[in-house]
């Protein structure tokens, strides 16, 4: 009998590692249709084009198979998936450093400087004030240091919008340095979210009994073990790539290593992955070296396919949550968008560096940014509880919503 309960217990326990791999196969997979050429010939369709490039129509797919639709993606199974999550979220703030070249920067002109400040001052407070003053509605009891980490998530997600211009490819060809402004705008907001996302991440932990606390001396240390170890990476797989002429795969086989490192060292000091490896992108990228051009353009070549894995999983992870108040965060937050963003591109649009051109570019700043998805997950990965299940819920709603307002404005013009 001792020995059938046994076997049994073997068996469930090899079904459940099946099916991780099964799930983990699956996402992969559905991740690299984004690279087909049918998927390309399909992204020069305008709406397509919006889907595609803000990652909603792989997270329509991850609907579908998590618990609100077919349940093939439960929790427990992504669960699972943590390291490897935690591995894509490095990977992720890793292809964003990359975006950080010196030589970028010093052409950045100053009316762009001034309009991503003013975006992301105004977006922080403006997501930390909802945020705070409904979850002290419903929770009155809640401790500051409960409330920072979602209010500074909602914050950091509002900052900024997509880059993606190809759904107003008609109109953006009649102001063409105002698009190039937005997009511009849209790589230097994402920088911004991750490294206050990351900061804060450092600076809150989660006590024996579950709360969650503010420790300024500990996120200060982590802080400087993060750079440091990022400084360490860059410098080791600078030195590994000039010894040697290696190809992609033993490339893709060292970069995995590092990222793993950084994502390990982030998960003791309760951090975020992602701004480890933004930092060490930033430190490669500007790096002159050959070897290390040759590993920025294997790691830019896996963006469409990471952005894909993460919107699915977003999909599967996001639950049915029946209470208003989450709906009342997204409305104001979208409220925010539309009020806000737009008046601020047409204001800073007239500038004499850029023409007036298509309003449709101005309506496109309404679109919440990609990267605002992976700061939720992880956001729940470092602190699992009902209220970052609902700030996600809480971003992909603002995420679908803000990339509907642009296109029907569109048609009805």
């Amino acid at each position: 009998m001792i020995n059938f309960v046994a076997a049994q217990n073997i068996a469930d326990e090899n079904m459940r590692a099946l099916s991780v791999l099964a799930v983990g196969a699956l996402v992969f997979g559905l991740a690299s249709l984004a690279l087909t050429r049918r998927a390309a010939k399909f992204s020069r369709i305008p709406i397509v084009a919006a889907l595609i490039g803000g990652g909603w129509m792989f997270f329509g797919v991850g609907l579908l198979l998590g618990p609100i639709g077919f349940h093939f993606l439960t929790n427990e199974s992504l669960t699972e998936l943590r390291p490897l999550l935690q591995l894509g979220l490095a990977w992720i703030g890793l292809l964003v450093g990359l975006q950080a070249k010196r030589a970028i920067m010093a052409e950045v002109p100053a009316v762009l400087w001034k309009w991503i400040a003013v975006d992301c001052v105004a977006s922080v407070c403006t997501g930390v004030i909802i945020t705070a003053v409904t979850l002290i509605w419903i929770a009155p009891e809640a401790t500051w240091g409960a409330l920072c980490f979602p209010c500074v998530l909602i914050g950091c997600a509002t900052i900024g919008w997509t880059a993606e211009l190809r759904s107003l490819r008609g109109l953006d060809a009649r102001s063409p340095r105002l698009g190039t402004l937005t997009q511009a705008g849209a790589g230097l907001a994402v920088i911004i979210a991750i490294t206050i996302h990351g900061i804060v991440s450092l600076n809150t932990s989660v006590l024996s009994d579950g709360t969650i606390a503010l420790n300024l001396g500990w996120g200060s240390l982590g802080f400087i073990i993060t750079l440091l170890v990022a400084g360490v990476c860059a410098m080791a797989m600078r030195l590994l790539l000039q010894r040697e002429s290696w190809n992609d795969g033993r490339i893709i086989v060292s970069l995995i290593g590092t990222l793993a490192l950084i994502a390990g060292v982030a998960t003791v000091l309760d951090g975020s992955p992602m701004f480890g490896a933004c930092a060490l992108g930033v430190m490669i990228a500007n790096m002159r070296s050959g070897a290390m051009r040759k590993l920025e353009r294997v790691i830019t070549g896996s963006e469409t396919a990471v952005a894909s894995i993460f919107f699915l999983l977003a999909g599967a992870m996001v639950n049915p949550i029946v209470a208003w108040w989450p709906w009342i965060i997204a409305a104001l937050v979208l409220a925010f968008r539309v009020v806000f963003k737009v008046p601020t591109t047409r204001m800073f649009s007239g500038n004499t560096w850029i023409e007036r051109g298509a309003d449709s570019i101005h309506f496109a700043t309404i679109r919440q940014a990609p990267i605002a998805i992976p700061l939720a997950i992880a956001s729940l990965l470092e602190r699992t509880d009902n209220v970052q299940s609902t700030m996600l819920l809480v971003v992909a709603t603002v995420g679908v919503c803000s990339n509907v307002i642009p296109l029907l404005w569109k048609r009805q013009s």
